[in-house]
């Protein structure tokens, strides 16, 4: 499964904030997230929460925006794991220029992005999505949670999961 694209988070995020109805904006998450890598799942519950990290996670980003970048944006497409692997070298920075590589990491983030895209990556740095769906987040993550839920029932889930218990590499069948 290919990792999954920050475009289609960005249009997720614009689809919902322009539905009216609270069952409507769940579906569209449920299905943006049934459709995700496992990586990426979490990465998109926690950027659609408005946090570049999850909320058991202390790490913060300590910057004041997103940097300005140029109009259009170039280079190869943003994925989830671009921006969580950029969001974890601005918030480990520390120390005499580190100021200059936390702008330099979400500089690169902004040029490559498009304009929706800045904007949703602006809406994480500030902590604030506003699509309808900030109040009872929680809820709607549990409900899609159960949807998905039959799927760690899964022969390939119970190994992986086993697997980990045992501290040893899971044998997949694809089942």
């Amino acid at each position: 499964m290919a990792a999954a694209l920050l475009s289609d988070l960005a249009a997720l995020r614009a689809r919902v904030a322009a539905t009216g109805g609270r069952l409507e904006k769940r579906r569209l998450v449920a299905e943006y997230l049934r459709a995700l890598p496992p990586d990426d799942l979490p990465r998109a519950v926690t950027y659609l929460s408005g946090r570049a990290f999850s909320a058991s996670d202390p790490r913060v980003l300590n910057v004041r925006g997103l940097p300005a970048a140029p109009a259009v944006g170039g280079g190869a497409p943003l994925t989830l794991g671009d921006v969580a692997e950029a969001f974890g070298a601005v918030a480990e920075a520390a120390g005499p220029g580190a100021r200059r590589l936390r702008e330099g990491r979400l500089g690169e983030l902004a040029a490559r992005a498009s304009a929706e895209e800045r904007d949703l990556l602006q809406r994480i740095v500030f902590g604030e999505m506003r699509m309808g769906l900030s109040e009872g987040f929680d809820e709607h993550v549990h409900h899609v949670f159960l949807q998905l839920l039959p799927l760690l029932k899964t022969g390939d889930a119970l190994e992986g999961m086993k697997a980990f218990m045992e501290k040893r590499a899971a044998n997949f069948e694809g089942k």
